[in-house]
């Protein structure tokens, strides 16, 4: 009994030793960021971690997966980068010590998407956003005195006049008001139904793409999705900013002198289409690293010229901003 008894322990203590080496070859006991095993996570790691990437020494291979902070299989700069933030107190958690699921139904999508848009409006990194503004299409019609004044080449020419693509680019600096100005809105209606579609891609570097399209609004209110999350006016707002405007008058010159003519201003309708959000997550730090928002508008407006009869102008307008090199 005695020498099977120690047949058993030996088979154990066996097994145990077989199973400490097995995962000792794959992580030592340790933390991410401390590569020399001394309980710290400091500059010496982030060097050590910058050599091994380089080829100039190596890391003891128990200690390669505390190396690899971002989690993406690679030990290379960027992993001692992370360190050395770490080590100075610029971020607090490694990248790899947070990882996001991938959301797989709309709503987590969307949950995603809001979290991501309400986790940059708390740390307001610093980013580059470019604005394109296309009027792409407009239609000018007349009525009254003003029809015999304006032939149709030169209704014509006012509109090549009008058809115009303006780009701007902004660089805002990480944690001022106007970078946190200018991002997105982070409302976001957790109402599936009211969405042409919703979905999320996974791409090559592992990071998620949510794409969000909008159903088309004409005419729409203050609660609907794309007033809500583009922060785009309302209906009832646009129509009050043209048509109660200070703004409304012309100045003609004459031979009497300038003669100033009050315009009657109504928006006959306000139209928004092929509204998008595209969106690229950190899937492992849940930060923007991209985001690109467009959204057609069309707007419909008659000007009253008084005794000069009426003018009509249907527009057509693409806007979108791109927002790209995030610093957080």
């Amino acid at each position: 009994m005695k020498k099977l008894s120690l047949r058993v322990i030996a088979a154990v203590l066996s097994l145990l030793v077989a199973l400490s080496c097995s995962v000792s070859a794959f992580a030592a006991e340790g933390r991410y960021g401390d590569v020399n095993a001394d309980g710290k996570v400091n500059s010496t790691d982030a060097l050590s971690v910058l050599k091994h990437a380089v080829g100039s020494s190596y890391l003891a291979e128990e200690y390669l997966f505390w190396a690899d902070v971002n989690a993406d299989t690679k030990i290379n700069s960027t992993d001692a980068l992370e360190i050395l933030q770490y080590a100075v107190g610029k971020i607090t958690r490694f990248s790899a010590e947070i990882a996001i699921a991938k959301p797989e139904t709309k709503e987590e999508i969307l949950a995603l998407y809001a979290e991501t848009i309400s986790k940059a409006r708390e740390e307001i990194p610093a980013y580059k956003i470019k604005t394109t503004t296309e009027v792409f299409d407009i239609e000018i019609g007349t009525s009254g005195p003003i029809s015999i004044m304006y032939k149709p080449s030169d209704l014509e020419q006012m509109k090549q006049d009008m058809m115009t693509t303006d780009v701007t680019t902004n660089v805002f600096r990480q944690g001022t008001q106007s970078a946190l100005a200018n991002l997105p809105l982070d409302s976001v209606i957790t109402d599936t139904s009211k969405y042409k579609s919703i979905k999320c891609t996974v791409l090559a570097d592992g990071n998620y793409q949510l794409d969000i399209s909008f159903k088309d609004e004409k005419n729409p209110g203050s609660e609907t999705p794309i007033v809500k999350m583009l922060g785009l006016p309302d209906y009832a707002a646009f129509k009050a900013s043209l048509e109660n405007s200070t703004e409304n008058t012309i100045v003609i010159p004459t031979e009497d002198g300038d003669v100033t003519i009050e315009l009657d201003v109504t928006v006959n309708s306000l139209e928004y289409k092929n509204a998008s959000i595209s969106c690229v997550v950190s899937s492992t730090t849940g930060e923007i690293v991209s985001l690109k928002v467009a959204v057609d508008i069309k707007n419909d407006v008659k000007t009253d010229l008084g005794l000069l009869g009426s003018m009509t102008t249907v527009q057509s307008v693409k806007n979108t901003l791109e927002y790209s090199n995030f610093i957080y």
